[in-house]
């Protein structure tokens, strides 16, 4: 593998981790047009009917995957959904940062990993930049708001226990994966959707082109495109060269969703944030060589793999919906 990235492929990694950082405005654009759950189903069921044809269903294994769906797709998605509805973009990509020392600390939970000082010093960093972040003025005394923190915190922890189950689930090709999870947990949004929402074909009928445009950017440029590229890449160089441009994505996301939807980028949100992004890098930096094989990843996200001990983990960094 390949550790110095040329100038097209630099550009090609840069344009990824946009995408992946705009993702978060397009999922708050879309959530104006849709229901949470109806927005999540169809978007799901979109990005399944097109890997599908390009994937093999996993033999034996279809406990396991549900269990993921339920995971990733049902939990996680619908937490962050719902957070994302309350808050602004901003709050929530910082939020959602919490994934890696999560993923961490569960590896070291149900995997034995050991987590050394400098990583136990990394974690406390960013929780106090989370802290800093929620301390806002805009959100004391908000039962709301207090509320979509701690739901964004738990998508957070059922995406790094998603991890694990992952681990568990050995060998599986990852457009399979991608398919599989996406066709369990689609089914399981319409469920969501008819028990606690309504209204759903109002809203289809009345979001138009600019409705379906949102789903499909969601569906098909953020996750199957976006990850094509990115798995191309990981092909080609080894993830330690390319995991710390993925760094950049709450920047990306940042920037986009203050132009975009006109989010006001405060002194909390840019304290907090160095703080997160600064504890998290102490703990996927300085990394042993950790190669691609073995590393299984969650469907349309970028991947960190994280080395505590003996195991390695699949880190994502998360991409909205």
């Amino acid at each position: 593998m390949e550790t110095r990235i040329s100038l097209r492929d630099l550009a090609i990694i840069i344009f990824v981790m946009a995408l992946w950082g705009s993702s978060y405005t397009a999922a708050k654009l879309g959530l104006a047009e849709y229901p949470p759950f109806l927005m999540i189903g169809l978007r799901f069921a979109m990005a399944a009917l097109i890997l599908l044809p390009f994937a093999r269903i996993p033999e034996g294994k279809l406990p396991q995957l549900f269990a993921i769906s339920l995971t990733y797709g049902t939990i996680h998605f619908a937490l962050l959904t719902l957070s994302l509805k309350i808050l602004d973009s901003t709050t929530v990509l910082i939020l959602t940062r919490l994934q890696v020392p999560f993923a961490a600390i569960l590896a070291a939970m149900f995997l034995h990993d050991r987590i050394g000082w400098r990583k136990i010093g990394g974690m406390i960093v960013a929780f106090i930049g989370v802290i800093v972040v929620v301390g806002e003025p805009r959100f004391s005394g908000s039962m709301t708001g207090i509320l979509a923190i701690f739901m964004c915190m738990t998508a957070s922890l059922a995406w790094a226990f998603s991890n694990i189950l992952i681990k568990k689930l050995g060998p599986v090709n990852n457009t399979s994966l991608n398919a599989v999870i996406h066709l369990l947990a689609a089914p399981q949004f319409v469920v969501l959707s008819l028990l606690f929402e309504h209204g759903q074909a109002d809203a289809i009928m009345n979001a138009g082109w600019r409705g379906l445009l949102l789903i499909a950017y969601l569906a098909i440029v953020i996750g199957v495109a976006a990850e094509t590229l990115w798995y191309v890449m990981l092909r080609k160089y080894k993830v330690n060269v390319v995991m710390p441009f993925t760094l950049t994505v709450p920047l990306f996301g940042i920037a986009i969703s203050a132009m975009v939807l006109g989010e006001a980028i405060t002194m909390n949100v840019i304290v907090g944030g160095v703080m997160v992004l600064s504890g998290i890098a102490v703990i996927i930096f300085r990394l042993p060589h950790v190669g691609t094989h073995g590393g299984f990843s969650i469907p349309h996200l970028p991947h960190f793999h994280l080395r505590l001990g003996r195991a390695a983990v699949t880190l994502p960094e998360l991409p909205p919906q």
